[in-house]
């Protein structure tokens, strides 16, 4: 994803693939372990661009910390 980013390429998505003997627990842990990996990417912008906390982020400087980085992620069922 890395390289999405270097690019400034939208054109990605996230997938998570899991089987039926996964537990509804473990399925939850594991999306949410994906989401915090957006999470990241989305600090380490908000340091870089505005010397702040993702999280303190005034909506403007937001979106621009989160432009041209979708949250995108794919939840696939098993075959």
């Amino acid at each position: 994803m890395q390289s999405h980013v270097t690019r400034n390429s939208t054109s990605y998505v996230v997938s998570a693939k899991y089987d039926d003997n996964i537990s509804y627990e473990s399925y939850l842990s594991n999306v949410v372990y994906v989401q915090e990996g957006f999470n990241q990417i989305y600090q380490e912008r908000a340091q870089d661009m505005f010397g702040k906390n993702f999280y303190d982020l005034e909506k403007p400087e937001y979106r621009a910390v989160r432009g041209g980085i979708p949250r995108a992620i794919s939840i696939a069922e098993s075959e």
